[in-house]
């Protein structure tokens, strides 16, 4: 039984997890992904200055100010802040750009050295991941909005026409739960087709991508929880709740982003040792725990192919 267990696939993820310390390389990840998290409020701010100079915008902003505020001078110092967002809009929005590109190239380049390193090529130069990054960023700025409107609308139920009326609770939570995996599965397919520095065909990749956009939907539903169980919490109490759910869900997130690069970098070595006639070569070799570079093959090398797959 036990055998069975370590020669299964989850068997060998979690041994080459182990042996290519996989864990570091996650933490590099999130780390990044973190950090890439001050430039996107920036950007909330920055859209939300732009919206203020439509003027039925700023009315419905002051009216809700007034609304809420619960004394004078709370209601003036929530309009001037308000006023210090639009007067300063030009400047949130350089900062947000400039922002995003550098803090999301710097995402993109650590997914670059730890997947690269995980595939056991070595990464790009850092001017290259840096433009690449930048690249990247546009590309995933358009890809996270389906995404997150596949949890935000979807889960709004018959309000919005995304779903059809009379539609029954559990469906729409179904469709929410299959539509944010497909596009989350996109996501990471994007990702392990162009930052690790080694070609590979699309339908190699399908296996981890789907396995991470299971596990990233399924760790989405960390946010209702965080919803449900602030609710009536006292405002010091919610803040570091969230807190503590944004370090989750980011650690969480590198951890899944390493796991589905290693679901491919197993499956790979199984097909590479069956066409080499050696079937258990996948499954009772552990991997090289050294820098990529230092090795002196790859697994294509130690399957008797020639060429290490690498791309520029």
């Amino acid at each position: 039984m036990r055998h069975r267990i370590a020669s299964s696939l989850i068997g060998r993820v979690v041994r080459r997890y182990d042996a290519a310390h996989a864990n570091n390389w996650a933490t590099v990840i999130a780390w990044n992904a973190l950090f890439s998290f001050v430039p996107i409020v920036i950007a909330v701010v920055a859209a939300f200055s732009l919206l203020l100079s439509r003027q039925d915008f700023a009315a419905g902003v002051a009216s809700t100010v007034s609304r809420v505020a619960s004394t004078r001078q709370e209601r003036n110092d929530l309009l001037r802040t308000v006023n210090g967002v639009a007067q300063h809009r030009g400047l949130l929005v350089g900062a947000a750009v400039i922002g995003l590109l550098w803090s999301g190239s710097a995402l993109f380049a650590a997914m670059d050295n730890g997947l690269s390193a995980l595939y056991s090529v070595p990464a790009r130069s850092f001017v290259v991941k840096r433009l690449r990054g930048m690249f990247l960023v546009v590309i995933f700025s358009v890809l996270l909005v389906p995404l997150l409107l596949s949890s935000a609308l979807l889960s709004a139920g018959p309000s919005y026409s995304l779903v059809p009326a009379g539609l029954p609770e559990e469906a729409i939570v179904i469709l929410q739960f299959l539509t944010g995996t497909v596009l989350a599965t996109v996501i990471f397919l994007v990702i392990y087709r162009l930052l690790p520095n080694k070609g590979h065909a699309v339908r190699r990749l399908v296996p981890g991508a789907l396995a991470a956009g299971l596990l990233l939907e399924s760790l989405s539903a960390l946010f209702p929880l965080y919803a449900s169980a602030t609710s009536g919490a006292a405002t010091y109490g919610v803040l570091i709740a969230l807190l503590f759910l944004l370090l989750t869900f980011f650690f969480l997130l590198g951890q899944i982003t390493v796991i589905g690069a290693l679901v491919n970098v197993e499956l790979d070595a199984a097909a590479l040792s069956a066409r080499a006639g050696r079937p258990d070569r996948a499954a009772s070799a552990a991997p090289d725990a050294r820098h990529p570079w230092q090795r002196k093959g790859s697994l294509r090398a130690a399957a008797g192919e020639p060429g290490d797959g690498r791309r520029g």
